[in-house]
């Protein structure tokens, strides 16, 4: 995951049961278009807009 959000992948794997692969391919896209990572999982389908609301919540407070 090139080190980004660290605190985000227990998050994405074990509640939200991403898969390891689909989180570290839209880190990486993230990583390399200055993108923030959530947004980039809701873009490509991989977080409702709950679950992104949820995410958005735990980094921000």
């Amino acid at each position: 995951m090139n080190g980004l959000y660290p605190e985000l992948l227990p998050i994405l794997q074990e509640e939200l049961a991403l898969p390891e692969l689909a989180i570290n391919a839209a880190a990486d896209y993230a990583y390399c278009y200055g993108k923030f990572l959530p947004l980039v999982l809701w873009e490509r389908g991989l977080l409702t807009l709950p679950q992104l609301e949820a995410i958005l919540l735990h980094i921000f407070t």
